[in-house]
């Protein structure tokens, strides 16, 4: 929320939010499930700014942060691709055994753009997964995911970069908060 509001407010971000297609909080599916994306008493602009502050503080650099910026925008975006069965069926009971697809390509090209990869590669990985039979050398096969099985792999894939940016932003805080000598010193053996 916060982000959204505040990216383009700033010097450094306005640019990076119209090349990232940064919008409202309320174009985003992961930001709606609640019908809410707003709270009263809460400036998410300034919020951002405060963050921006706080991040320069610990040494972030500008490319550091338009990176984190974009690829919270690519998970925003991969959580709006939405699938369907291949003859054209939504998320149901009726349409488990059909193949995935991806309902509408923009999402899913915007994500994969942030992501550093090609919407067909990110598609692939999402509606089909990759089953080796017996030990290694055994034979390898593909299977397709249905709509509704392609949307829990969106799901644990944005969970699971965003675990991964979380960890590698704490790791940088750590880093930057370590006490000079402490951080002069070798590491015990």
């Amino acid at each position: 929320y916060q982000m959204a509001a505040g990216l383009p407010k700033t010097s450094e971000g306005a640019a990076l939010a119209t090349k990232i297609g940064l919008g409202p909080a309320t174009g985003y599916a992961a930001l709606t499930h609640g019908k809410c994306t707003t709270a009263d008493g809460i400036d998410d602009a300034a919020g951002f700014g405060e963050l921006v502050a706080a991040l320069k503080e610990l040494a972030f650099t500008e490319e550091q942060m338009a990176d984190v910026w974009t690829l919270l925008h690519g998970l925003l975006r991969l959580g709006d691709a939405s699938f369907v069965g291949e003859k054209g069926g939504g998320h149901t009971d009726s349409t488990r055994d059909e193949p995935a697809v991806v309902a509408e390509k923009a999402p899913l090209e915007d994500a994969a753009a942030a992501l550093g990869c090609t919407a067909d590669h990110l598609e692939e990985a999402l509606t089909s997964r990759t089953v080796q039979a017996g030990r290694a050398g055994g034979s390898v096969h593909t299977v397709n995911l249905s709509a509704a099985d392609a949307a829990d792999a969106r799901d644990a894939l944005v969970k699971r970069l965003y675990e991964l940016l979380f960890h590698w932003v704490v790791l940088r805080i750590n880093e930057q908060s370590k006490p000079a000598a402490a951080a002069a010193r070798p590491p015990p053996s």
